[in-house]
């Protein structure tokens, strides 16, 4: 069975953009596979995503802070 695919834009903040990357860099996926994973799993779910936001902020929020620090752990 063949799935039909649509593609879909938004306008993130740069820094969201960022944790995205980074955290597709980590599982070995493009960006783009990551996103369409994530959505896959938060639409196949009762996930509250009102909350889910808030934890995706809060982590936004400490990886800017913690950027330079998770560059040197990293090397």
């Amino acid at each position: 069975m063949t799935q039909h695919h649509e593609r879909i834009e938004a306008e993130i903040p740069a820094a969201t953009a960022d944790t995205l990357r980074h955290l597709a860099s980590m599982q070995g996926q493009s960006m783009e596979q990551f996103i369409a994973d994530v959505l896959e799993a938060v639409a196949g779910s009762n996930i509250d995503v009102s909350r889910t936001a808030s934890v995706v902020a809060s982590y936004t929020k400490s990886h800017q802070r913690y950027a330079s620090l998770y560059e040197r752990l990293s090397k």
